[in-house]
């Protein structure tokens, strides 16, 4: 019970600043929700961007000792918190799902300045290892699926979360994707144009808990779309160079050009070794979100409590590089 108490509190810290009960937050009407300013949101939690991040790394370190370590699930601190069935337990869940699917998305949010040398891709990594470790959880994934829920409770919430400017459009085309273009608004963003369709006033918090199911699901796929296509463009780079330093023209090159060609080789398989690796994490953590009925059913929606049609774009376009025309261009010797 200390346990579920003490995550509860940790999953309140990880979320966006306010409170979570409804209060505090500014209104949702037609005219999509009040402007709420980074500085006053801290000032009621306290808890900046950045230092909900040290939290979120915290607990990663944590989740990744239990995993090194082979404790029993039972037996680790975090896992062991929400799997039970009673009040506190499920509501200690719950406030991990969402603690940790804000913070997902808010690792954009950190500034370099504040984190020093900050990679926001290994950041979310981490955050996935967290999730993928608590989705075993039925708790954990009961919670997960109610900001889901939330998202596409009522005609008014959709047209507030769709004013926001949150999800990407149902039809977007594989270069957005490619791209990994985001068009999210930040949390501090101006209050969105009037919503259409002259949609009733919507509850603040309902708002709040469906942005972020709706911010969380943006970023997965834009996280797996960024490493995705950086993994595939640093391979190119590499087999490019391949070809130059096997081609006719190599030997003719000063022994200086050809050491630097050979070290900017060595640095770009560093480099794509580093990016496949987060890219096997990345899909790992997306096909283990789909391989649950309810969140495959979520994700499938149309904007905004889902993303159906960015999720087909992404896969087209992953599908062509890898076994369309240009796929020989990723054929490196080892």
């Amino acid at each position: 019970q200390a346990s579920a108490w003490f995550l509860r509190g940790i999953g309140r810290l990880l979320g966006r600043p306010g409170p979570r009960g409804g209060s505090g937050r500014g209104g949702v009407s037609a005219d999509g929700p009040e402007r709420v300013s980074s500085e006053a949101a801290a000032a009621e939690w306290g808890l900046a961007p950045y230092e909900r991040f040290r939290v979120a790394s915290w607990l990663a370190d944590v989740v990744e000792q239990d995993i090194r370590e082979g404790r029993a699930r039972w037996d680790g601190l975090v896992s062991a918190a929400v799997e039970g069935s009673d009040e506190l337990e499920r509501a200690a869940a719950a406030s991990l799902a969402r603690g940790l699917a804000e913070m997902y998305a808010d690792v954009a949010l950190v500034s370099p300045g504040e984190a020093g040398i900050f990679d926001k891709n290994v950041s979310r990594s981490r955050l996935s290892i967290v999730i993928l470790h608590l989705l075993p959880s039925a708790a954990f994934r009961t919670g997960l699926e109610a900001l889901a829920a939330v998202a596409s409770s009522s005609a008014a919430t959709v047209a507030a979360l769709l004013s926001a400017n949150i999800a990407e459009s149902a039809d977007a085309d594989a270069d957005a994707i490619r791209d990994a273009s985001d068009s999210r608004r930040p949390l501090e963003s101006e209050a969105p144009a009037a919503v259409s369709g002259g949609a009733h006033a919507v509850d603040s918090n309902l708002f709040w808990i469906g942005r972020a199911w709706t911010d969380f699901l943006g970023a997965v796929l834009e996280d797996a779309a960024f490493v995705v296509n950086d993994a595939l463009g640093r391979l190119r780079d590499v087999r490019s160079l391949e070809d130059e330093m096997d081609g006719p023209d190599w030997s003719s090159l000063h022994p200086h050009v050809q050491h630097q060609r050979r070290e900017l080789h060595r640095q770009l398989r560093g480099i794509s070794a580093h990016f496949l690796h987060l890219t096997d994490r990345s899909l790992s953590f997306l096909e283990a979100l789909v391989s649950h009925d309810t969140l495959r059913s979520a994700m499938g929606r149309p904007p905004p409590a889902g993303a159906g049609g960015r999720m087909a774009a992404f896969i087209d376009a992953l599908v062509e590089q890898l076994a369309g025309p240009t796929r020989v261009e990723l054929k490196v010797r080892e």
